[in-house]
This record gives C-alpha cells, sequence and structure tokens, in this order.
C-alpha cells in the first residue's frame, strides 16, 4: 500500500493536468517561542476539510474555514531516512509571504494516506489527509 502512495505521489506531480482531492482528519500546529525554539506540537483536532492538489495550475488550496491558498513556485523530492517520501513544495501564498510545505506519504498509520505540513517563519501546521 504504502509503495501505491508513494507511486501516487510521484506520478501525481509530474502528470499533466492532475488534480487530486483529499480530506482532512485532523490538524494540529506549533508556534515558534524564540528564534530556533519551537513549541510542541499541539493536541490533534479533528477535521473534515477539503484539500485540492492542482498540479495542473501548481497550486493546493486547504479548504478550511479560512481558505488557504498555496502557488507551488518549484518542488523537490523528499526522501527522510526514517523512510517518508514526498515532496518539499516551495510555495507563495494567498498573502504573498513565502512558505514551505511538504507533502509526504505516510506509511504506517491506518487511515491516514498523506501529511501536509505547512511551515512559515513563526508558525508550523499540519494536516493528516486521506483520499476520498
Amino acid at each position: 500500500m504504502f509503495i501505491l502512495i508513494a507511486l501516487g505521489l510521484l506520478v501525481s506531480l509530474e502528470a499533466i493536468g492532475q488534480v487530486v482531492w483529499m480530506k482532512t482528519d485532523s490538524f494540529t500546529f506549533r508556534d515558534k517561542i524564540v528564534d530556533s525554539e519551537w513549541s510542541e506540537w499541539a493536541e490533534w483536532v479533528p477535521s473534515d476539510i477539503d484539500v485540492r492538489l492542482d498540479f495542473t495550475s501548481d497550486e493546493i488550496i486547504i479548504y478550511s474555514p479560512e481558505v488557504q491558498t498555496y502557488d507551488i513556485l518549484y518542488y523537490e523530492y523528499l526522501d527522510e531516512k526514517n523512510e517518508d517520501k514526498g515532496y518539499i513544495l516551495h510555495c507563495l501564498d494567498s498573502d504573498q509571504l513565502i512558505c514551505i510545505l511538504h507533502y509526504v506519504a505516510v506509511k504506517h498509520e491506518p487511515g491516514v494516506d498523506a501529511r501536509i505540513y505547512v511551515f512559515y517563519d513563526d508558525i508550523e501546521f499540519c494536516y493528516n489527509l486521506y483520499y476520498n
């Protein structure tokens, strides 16, 4: 199953005209305290949010109560030693702020197919995703 998800991540970014719809199961966040020190991740909050990964227009949209739109400037393959596979997406949000998203296949958690991490200088979000 993990190989299929990882292959889907690879194909999805490279396929022309590819639009992938996912749903969130839950999300969490953490804040920067000072310099390079971060708070602990908050408790997971249940959620049911649509996420649109549109690789035709290089855009990711998270339909939270305040819609989050990210224009993909460029991306690189993520291959961590802990076997997370996916992409590092360098983005510009709707407020014209630079941010980095990690789109990662999840291997060992039933009900979670992938995660999107959203990294800013002062706050980070993480969404558990599944295919709907």
